[in-house]
């Protein structure tokens, strides 16, 4: 349990401290209730705050995909996506668990430590918690090249818009969605906004849909829970099918995927909202 106002030392700045804090756990709860979102003196939502302690804390965990939790305290909505800055727009992705003050109380929070349970066991069972750059990914990814090598990872959009562009896979967690603000942004009808995320594990990627209707799907069976990537794998994420690649690239030499968020090679291909 971290208490902010407690445990952060004097004269330290607290948004890195508060950054390191969240890399420590294996679950972040974010206890929502009906002032969460409350507006500030200045008329503005508190979480339009880059330096509000709540913000960057969900931020944080958020970025090193560790499992966030909204807990929605009584009758308290789940926050909506355009109600929410872009870097905590995946929150409102995140299956949530009610807890009530009333008689239920004890059976909500029975619920709740059950999942968390759950959550122990797959971050036990993964290894993969707490995850703050890509070092450790790219370490992993780099010993199964051969020496001289490096391990390439990213999908190729083989049906629908922005067919024939790859699109390299660098990050800890890239998101595929309709929303401009996705890592690989495709405007498809059936697509949601923030439709599904490619994690980064020791020796590649997983895929995780994000809770959306009309789901994602790995060689047609569809994703439940995260589902690790082998290459040849054909994803299929509203009318889009994209195909998970791995290349072999020498040192020095030119890889096989060419685009990713920050590049402009295929940037022209990639559709705007």
């Amino acid at each position: 349990m971290f208490i902010d106002v407690d445990s952060i030392p004097f004269g330290v700045d607290f948004r890195k401290h508060l950054a390191d804090a969240v890399s420590k756990c294996d679950a972040l709860l974010a206890v929502i209730g009906d002032r969460w979102a409350a507006t500030g003196p200045d008329g503005q939502g508190r979480l339009n705050d880059p330096k509000d302690f709540v913000r960057i804390e969900i931020e944080a965990a958020l970025a090193r995909n560790i499992p966030v939790i909204p807990i929605l305290v009584g009758k308290t909505p789940m926050p909506r996506e355009e109600d929410l800055p872009p870097s905590l727009r995946p929150l409102a992705c995140r299956n949530a668990c009610n807890v009530d003050a009333g008689p239920d109380f004890h059976a909500h929070l029975g619920r709740l430590i059950r999942g968390l349970e759950q959550v122990e066991k797959r971050v036990a069972a993964e290894g993969v918690s707490g995850v703050t750059d890509g070092s450790a990914g790219a370490a992993a990814g780099d010993s199964l090249a051969p020496e001289g090598s490096r391990t390439s990872l990213g999908v190729e959009v083989v049906s629908g818009p922005s067919q024939g562009t790859t699109y390299e896979l660098a990050k800890d967690r890239v998101l595929i969605g309709r929303s401009p603000d996705c890592d690989i942004a495709l405007r498809v009808p059936e697509m949601s906004r923030y439709h599904a995320q490619f994690i980064r594990t020791d020796d590649g990627y997983s895929l995780e849909d994000l809770g959306t209707s009309n789901g994602s799907y790995i060689n047609g069976q569809r994703v439940v829970d995260r589902v690790p990537l082998q290459d040849g794998d054909r994803i299929h994420a509203g009318a889009v099918i994209l195909v998970y690649r791995r290349a072999e690239v020498k040192a020095g030499g030119r890889g096989e995927i060419v685009q990713d968020r920050a590049g402009q090679a295929a940037a022209a291909d990639r559709p705007r909202d």
